[in-house]
């Protein structure tokens, strides 16, 4: 009898790992929205412990020698689905063909990230500094993912994103006002 409830235990498992957990973790979870019903709860407890969590942290740093033209990070075709990146600074970082699907990106640091064909479906953007980054031939970015950022000045941009934005929100295109530097204790 205890043979059998653990076999069944053990199968039950393995079927919610294959049928939710993978595909979850390879497409990244549901954005949750503010309000914290039970539903959004657990899908927040999920996503802690199968998604990435990068939050406030400094992944990528000045080289000692800094060449004009060279990342400080090669990060080509990395698979971020659903990765936790708020407030992540990764200033000139080399994400051509990332995968960013649902990805949180809330008020990071990606000047002069090179981004392209990266993948930004259903990706938060909201405050991001995407000052001179390249945005060209990027997929499943929108304007309105856009719109949320902090700044796109002197960002490289595919044509047709660019009018829509000098259209409906050309304050993004200009300089930003410098910001108060923190000091360091």
């Amino acid at each position: 009898m205890g043979k059998n409830v653990l076999i069944f235990i053990v199968v039950a498992y393995e079927i919610i790992f294959i049928i939710f957990i993978i595909p979850c973790a390879n497409d990244g979870f549901p954005q949750v929205g503010r309000n914290e019903s039970n539903e959004n709860k657990t899908l927040n407890l999920l996503k802690s412990f199968f998604c990435i969590d990068l939050s406030y942290q400094i992944v990528v740093t000045k080289p000692d020698v800094d060449y004009e033209e060279t990342h400080w990070a090669v990060l080509n075709g990395v698979h971020l689905e659903g990765a936790m990146l708020a407030y992540t600074v990764l200033k000139r970082a080399d994400l051509r063909g990332a995968h960013l699907k649902r990805a949180s990106l809330h008020k990071a640091k990606l000047r002069q990230v090179d981004f392209q064909t990266a993948n930004f479906i259903e990706a938060e953007l909201q405050e991001a500094d995407l000052r001179q980054a390249n945005l060209q031939n990027v997929l499943n970015l929108t304007v309105e993912q856009l719109s949320e950022v902090k700044t796109l000045f002197e960002a490289k941009l595919d044509p047709d994103l660019r009018k829509q934005i000098e259209k409906d929100y050309p304050h993004l295109l200009e300089k930003p006002k410098p910001e108060k530097e923190k000091k360091e204790e």
